[in-house]
């Protein structure tokens, strides 16, 4: 006569297993997440809110730099915070390096001129002539 085993299953035993399937789609959901992120973080952290101009133009890039200055007053250099005697050297150092550079001055609409006026007469010192002003492109009505 045959023996026959019948196997008792309480569901009791422990699962020695992990399914990763869960920990895949949290691990793809926080890439997405950290990935559109990356994009603002990316971006300039400061606001600059720039007068509009109807008879602006587009200044080619190449032998330019960036001078942003805030409405609370900090100034930037190609998004890079400085203060007056940081962008006097640093100004003078590619001056030195290109006779030819050219300023793209972005100051917010509600700046103090006297600050804008510094910064231009700084550059002015340096020996820079290629000076333009950014503004935003208004629409005729």
């Amino acid at each position: 006569m045959a023996r026959r085993f019948i196997s008792q299953d309480s569901g009791d035993e422990i699962v020695s297993e992990i399914n990763v399937t869960s920990l895949v789609d949290v691990s793809l959901v926080l890439l997405i997440i950290f990935m559109v992120t990356a994009s603002y973080i990316s971006t300039s952290s400061f606001l600059v809110d720039m007068p509009k101009a109807v008879h602006g133009g587009d200044v080619p890039q190449e032998d330019t730099v960036m001078i942003s200055v805030t409405r609370e007053g900090p100034m930037y250099l190609d998004d890079k915070l400085v203060n007056t005697a940081e962008l006097k050297k640093e100004m003078k150092q590619k001056f030195q390096a290109n006779p030819r550079v050219g300023v793209i001055l972005s100051a917010d609409k509600g700046t103090y001129f006297q600050d804008v006026v510094s910064v231009l007469d700084l550059l002015s010192g340096i020996g820079i002539n290629r000076l333009n002003i950014a503004t935003e492109k208004e629409t005729k009505q």
